[in-house]
């Protein structure tokens, strides 16, 4: 009878271990996530500032690691994104022309976590256009 109590007991242990270990893991992912949100938006920003401080023609692209489940989109000097519950913009030194990335499609959601993009600015005479591509 001892013994049977203590396979229960041993049983219920591993059971509550494995959703310890399961929570932890799904939340080591979305921070995971949100971290390459931030670190995506600042590269794009840095890359855009640069371009801004360009002469008119000047082209030059940066790979930034987006993560599925974002949005992200310029507007006037801003560039925005919103990931999950969290929207941040940053601003750049100078005006962009309007444009829209979708990783919020069930696609994007089923096919990658985490995927690098190759993020070309192009400096016009007024402003910069942005264009993604991974």
């Amino acid at each position: 009878m001892e013994q049977v109590i203590w396979l229960y007991f041993g049983l219920i242990s591993v059971i509550v271990a494995l959703g310890i270990v399961g929570s932890l893991i799904v939340n080591f992912q979305g921070e995971s996530k949100l971290s390459a949100f931030d670190q995506g938006l600042e590269r794009i920003r840095d890359q855009c500032d640069l371009v801004c401080d360009s002469p008119p023609g000047t082209y030059l692209s940066t790979k930034a690691d987006l993560p599925s489940g974002l949005y992200l989109w310029t507007e006037d000097d801003l560039i925005c994104g919103i990931y999950e519950q969290e929207r941040r913009c940053t601003r750049c030194t100078c005006t962009i022309r309007p444009y829209a990335l979708s990783l919020n499609t069930t696609l994007a959601l089923r096919s990658f976590d985490i995927q690098g993009y190759n993020c070309a600015f192009e400096r016009g005479e007024n402003d910069v256009s942005l264009e993604c591509q991974g």
